[in-house]
């Protein structure tokens, strides 16, 4: 790939994660209001063949309702079509949400008109 590819290709997943980063955001505040501090979306490349990592990072300042962030998962699902997701806990208020998504699932969101919405 071209380095002028690969600039164009990193500027659109930067904005798809900015994109899913709001839509996760305004859900939360939405659901839980003053329980968000920040969310942070990172989509990085696995080593191995045409995999990419989506790893959603929810910063919190009070206990979420695990309902609520199963809705989350549900409509994350819904939306980005993959059925693993995987959840962990690395420290205290804080909650991140991981899958593996494959190349046409990305370029499928990077190409999808609008924004990202759950």
């Amino acid at each position: 790939m071209s380095v002028e590819r690969q600039k164009l290709v990193q500027r659109y997943i930067s904005r798809l994660q900015g994109s899913i980063r709001k839509a996760v955001a305004d859900f939360l505040k939405r659901e839980e209001p003053q329980s968000l501090r920040f969310v942070r979306v990172g989509i990085s490349p696995i080593q191995v063949g045409s995999l990419y990592k989506l790893s959603i990072k929810i910063y919190h300042s009070r206990p979420l309702k695990l309902d609520t962030i199963n809705e989350l998962v549900r409509r994350l699902r819904r939306n980005i079509q993959v059925t693993d997701w995987y959840i962990y806990a690395p420290h205290a208020n804080a909650i991140r949400i991981e899958t593996t998504i494959t190349i046409d699932i990305l370029q499928g969101l990077i190409t999808s008109p609008g924004t990202f919405r759950i």
